[in-house]
């Protein structure tokens, strides 16, 4: 598990933890950011929280994300030649 911290700036004072968390990292797949709050692996100042959960400027808002990535293996090579 990769564990990511971020301090929520005061433009995000007041947003959703789910969106807080699109917003930092955009190229995170939505179903990757589902399946950690499915999991309870995002906490808000040490404490787990949901999706709803508002966040505050100056809050620590922390992830625990797999390894890997879900989508890692959907454009896996199986042939390739010349053209």
């Amino acid at each position: 598990m990769i564990l990511k911290t971020f301090v929520v700036p005061a433009e995000s004072d007041g947003s959703r933890a789910g969106n807080f968390l699109r917003l930092v990292m955009p190229n995170l797949p939505e179903s990757t950011i589902r399946k950690a709050f499915a999991a309870r692996d995002v906490k808000l100042d040490g404490a787990r929280v949901g999706r709803d959960t508002p966040v505050r400027a100056g809050q620590s808002l922390c992830v625990y994300l797999p390894d890997r990535t879900d989508n890692e293996d959907l454009l896996r090579v199986v042939y390739e030649d010349e053209d």
